[in-house]
């Protein structure tokens, strides 16, 4: 298995040399950690799921074949191994050190990166290695099935608010937690935020999912300032990994289906949010999501309003479901059009395109046509889309092949090869593009 294998050639190595501590400081970790988790989500996960929800078309190599529902098997153990090495491997020595110090709080926000490393994880791949996987001496961790770890994430979670709500803490995080500055109240609000979406990722399986998902989002972020953003710094060194993408690989344009949903509704962010190339036919994102210095939302105020308008209109509550759902709009057009935001414009938008009418398929569809907007590069509308089926997307033409028998749009990633080549417990038969697992069943 990937992270017991690699991983634990690097960590034994780090234990025996004699110059470097057994310890490495938590103040160290945490923000390697971070830092790794907002590159991965804005790099690999961003490019399967925007070209997989037909946001991003791939026109070349790697993306190409991904639009055509071609996965390689060793190019997607990329993702599969950077969030288990990069990320999760080092979020576990710091919950070990930070609970053998008792220092709950570096714990507990270590805990909601773990959740939500493990969610996107899950989200790609269903049953996934996770309470054998973080140790070094087992080649051979068992695949834990999606119900048990999504019963696992929101334990993890009201763990990590519990160590958030601590007075005490030996180790306490300040300017090394690139998200927060060491808020706890903050992080407590990320954490009930993260467990309204993975309550509505099991939506097919459970028809609370909505009520829970409220109850949670009742405690979760509620003001722009709170969202869970990675600040990029714009630099050489910190720079935001679309920006990276597009200066040396333009393989990737946004989806033409993408385009012209933002042209049939006359959006106002559609200026904002695509950008021409010049002296060319391709369009890719706009500079807003794009430049080397765009922040990138990992939990926007904008995804607990639309999670918040789906669950009232799931509960029958139209009037608390329009409420949200147009605060989210306003919000969203705010940030993304910044100096050019109209309230009365935006009003005249929603009125036209995003006024619900009582009628609950239909108002579902306006609610995740509109997050499929607002959230442009990031991952959660490839996991709507597959627990809603919402909004309608086309398949690409010639995508039936022997990973992907019915051509539809896949409903998660094949394993990596060096999960099949290297653990005996991999999972036979393998599953295909088309297998669902338990929370799209």
């Amino acid at each position: 298995m990937i992270i017991a294998s690699t991983a634990s050639c690097r960590m034994d190595e780090l234990n025996k040399t004699p110059n470097r501590p057994i310890e490495v400081p938590l103040n160290t970790l945490l923000p390697s950690a971070q830092r790794n988790l907002a590159n991965i989500t804005g790099r690999e996960v961003w490019q399967y799921s925007n070209l997989l929800a037909n946001q991003m078309l791939g026109t070349q190599l790697q993306p190409q074949q991904i639009s055509q529902y071609q996965i390689d098997e060793v190019f997607v153990g990329y993702m599969y191994s950077d969030i288990y090495i990069s990320v999760m491997h080092n979020l576990d020595i710091i919950i070990r050190q930070a609970d053998a110090n008792r220092s709950p709080h570096y714990a507990g926000i270590a805990r909601i990166l773990m959740t939500y490393s493990l969610s996107l994880l899950t989200t790609f791949w269903g049953d996934v290695p996770f309470e054998q996987a973080l140790d070094r001496t087992n080649t051979h961790p068992v695949f834990d099935p999606q119900q048990q770890i999504y019963s696992i994430m929101d334990q993890m979670l009201l763990r990590a608010i519990d160590n958030l709500s601590q007075s005490q803490s030996t180790f306490t995080p300040g300017g090394d937690d690139l998200f927060y500055a060491g808020n706890r109240n903050l992080w407590i609000k990320a954490a009930h935020t993260l467990r309204a979406r993975l309550a509505l990722h099991t939506i097919k399986q459970n028809p609370d999912a909505p009520a829970i998902a409220l109850t949670h989002l009742a405690s979760g972020i509620t003001h722009s300032q709170e969202a869970l953003v990675y600040r990029y710094q714009g630099t050489q060194t910190d720079p935001n990994p679309i920006f990276i993408y597009f200066q040396t690989n333009p393989n990737m344009v946004v989806h033409p289906d993408f385009r012209l949903l933002l042209i049939h509704l006359n959006d106002p962010r559609r200026l904002y949010l695509l950008y021409r190339k010049p002296f060319t036919a391709d369009t890719i994102p706009g500079l807003i999501v794009s430049s080397i210095g765009a922040p990138f939302p990992l939990i926007s105020l904008e995804e607990a309003l639309l999670l918040r308008a789906e669950a009232h209109c799931r509960l029958g509550q139209t009037a608390e479901a329009q409420k949200a759902l147009t605060q989210a709009i306003h919000e969203n057009c705010r940030r993304i059009m910044d100096t050019a935001y109209s309230p009365a414009l935006v009003d005249d938008y929603i009125d036209a395109h995003a006024t619900l009418s009582g009628i609950t398929n239909s108002d579902l569809n306006l609610i995740l046509t509109q997050k499929h907007i607002a959230l442009f590069t990031h991952h959660e509308p490839y996991t709507d889309y597959r627990r809603t089926g919402l909004p309608d997307l086309n398949p690409h033409p010639g995508g039936t092949n022997p990973q992907n028998p019915n051509g539809q749009i896949p409903r998660r990633l094949i394993y990596p090869q060096i999960e099949r080549l290297n653990n005996r417990n991999f999972p036979n038969p393998a599953p295909n593009l088309q297998t669902r697992f338990w929370w799209d069943q």
